[in-house]
């Protein structure tokens, strides 16, 4: 007599499958766990939104990236403002499995929210789109891992470090009209905090470094006489060309005019 031998091993459940999202969220949002139970990325295209561990919250802005990983606890919600993002649910997170005890945070990166923005459009736009999402969204967790390694190697950044990047975005950005408090505003350190720690350590207000960057710029512009004092104005994001002859003249001592007659060439920086 034949006897049927049945397996009674436990049946396991497929690993679901990574797939990209649309996260959005209004004000007063409020998510709360204490043993998440998911690999989840977010990625930050506009508005606020806020991340609580302990007793550590993280404001984040436009550009900044979440990984939150399974068996931790935080609290993300949102304030005056909600937040538009994308999200890959169910991610992998084997690439963070050494330090999976813990949340990501990545920084704004241009070059990781250009593309999360392109994968979406392109999978949007595809004819199959189930099989672009689950490819797409595994093209962008590489990406993403790749980027936040590096970082989860080392400690958070300190406050020093975040004076340091702040020193280094508003030199490159001499060419840019924008509100000072608004571009800060994925530091995770409050504007007020952030303002008056900078002035401590450099001598010298937010505003008015950036304002100095400017005519440091527009010096070595003045020097090119074949460039228009207007144009070299709204180049550097001045409001007109008298708004900017009184902030060069603030610095330099002299008219964007009297200091380009006086520079045989490219001029002495005055400070």
């Amino acid at each position: 007599m034949n006897v049927q031998k049945y397996d009674t091993s436990p049946i396991r459940e497929p690993a679901p499958i990574p797939h990209l999202t649309i996260k959005k969220q209004p004000p007063g949002y409020r998510f709360q766990t204490a043993d998440y139970d998911k690999c989840q990325i977010i990625h930050v295209q506009a508005g606020q939104l806020f991340l609580r561990e302990g007793e550590t919250v993280n404001k984040l802005g436009p550009g900044w990236t979440i990984i939150l990983v399974p068996g931790t606890a935080f609290n993300l919600f949102c304030r005056g403002l909600g937040y538009n993002g994308l999200g890959i649910l169910y991610a992998s997170g084997q690439a963070l499995a050494s330090v999976a005890d813990k949340t990501a945070l990545i920084p704004p990166d241009k070059n990781l929210s250009n593309l999360f923005a392109s994968v979406w459009q392109e999978t949007q736009s595809s004819g199959d789109r189930a099989d672009m999402a689950i490819a797409a969204a595994r093209f962008l967790e590489a990406a993403v891992y790749t980027r936040a390694l590096p970082l989860l190697q080392q400690e958070s950044p300190s406050l020093d470090k975040w004076l340091e990047r702040t020193r280094e975005m508003l030199g490159q950005s001499a060419f840019e009209k924008f509100n000072l408090r608004e571009r800060l505003a994925a530091t995770p350190v409050s504007y007020a905090h952030l303002s008056r720690s900078f002035r401590a350590k450099n001598g010298i207000t937010l505003k008015r470094f950036l304002l100095r960057e400017k005519i440091r710029q527009a010096q070595t512009m003045l020097a090119d006489r074949g460039m228009r004092i207007t144009d070299i104005a709204y180049e550097l994001g001045f409001s007109s060309s008298q708004h900017f002859a009184t902030c060069f003249r603030n610095f330099s001592g002299l008219t964007p005019s009297a200091w380009r007659r006086e520079q045989p060439g490219v001029g002495q920086i005055f400070w």
